[in-house]
């Protein structure tokens, strides 16, 4: 996760555990009245003893996490896929008790970028792995994908962004929500401790643009005060950011159930 830089280093910032660097896969649920929104879907159910051998552990279902919150699946009005590895929107479908492939929230729009659905159909060597036609092509069929090709607001106070580096075409929502602004930043920022601009990981196809794009996003971050949540962080998953020169530094740490 921390390409070049020292374990000695970023375990300072972000402690390993038994020698392993954990991550979470942190989902957003917002919920807006007539807009109900899921911001990416994880890894999913399809297969769990094979995620399990992956080291994937106290995986939930989304459904039954969505539903515990008093929220039908079927109310979900809105996915948006920050990009579509399958860490990131496995959850999207499931198979029933007859092992058929469902949609698991069939009246929702799912918002991905074009640039990230055309790299889908022709990754590279470095990343094909990563997309699993299992977990995309029967919502495309269903009617119920939505590309876009620049930045949009899909309605008043919800915002998507368009970053490259990790991938091409990484939709970042920027939505407003009780008073505060928030960014839910994708693979641009994963973690918290990747807030240094050179913090960058091997799995980034463009480091050059990841570092651009991070500067790009964090600047934002931090002049409009906004709150941002990363993806894989265990341990600060929603945090207030401030510049100092050229550096990111954490601001204020925000209690993860916002």
């Amino acid at each position: 996760m921390f390409g070049t830089v020292p374990r000695k280093t970023w375990e300072r910032r972000y402690p390993s555990v038994d020698s392993d660097c954990p991550m979470a896969m942190n989902l957003l649920l917002a919920d807006f009245g007539n807009r109900k929104v899921i911001l990416d879907t994880g890894v999913g159910h399809k297969n769990l003893r094979k995620l399990r051998s992956y080291g994937f552990h106290s995986l939930l279902n989304l459904a039954d996490e969505v539903e515990s919150k008093g929220i039908l699946r079927e109310e979900i009005t809105d996915v948006v896929l920050s990009h579509l590895h399958f860490d990131h929107c496995g959850g999207s479908t499931f198979l029933d008790e007859n092992g058929e492939l469902q949609v698991t929230f069939p009246n929702a729009t799912h918002w991905v970028s074009s640039a990230q659905f055309t790299h889908y159909q022709s990754p590279t060597l470095l990343d094909k792995d990563s997309y699993l036609t299992e977990n995309i092509e029967l919502i495309r069929q269903k009617g119920l994908l939505k590309m876009i090709d620049e930045d949009v607001a899909i309605f008043e106070g919800f915002r998507l962004q368009i970053y490259g580096g990790h991938t091409p075409g990484q939709l970042i929502s920027v939505f407003e929500m009780n008073d505060f602004i928030y960014c839910y930043a994708g693979d641009v920022v994963p973690t918290a401790a990747h807030l240094s601009p050179l913090w960058i990981s091997p799995y980034d196809l463009y480091p050059v643009d990841s570092v651009n794009e991070k500067i790009r996003l964090l600047t934002q971050v931090a002049e409009n005060h906004w709150n941002l949540v990363t993806y894989h962080d265990v341990y600060q998953p929603v945090v207030t950011v401030k510049k100092i020169g050229d550096f990111f530094k954490i601001n204020q740490i925000i209690a993860p159930d916002m």
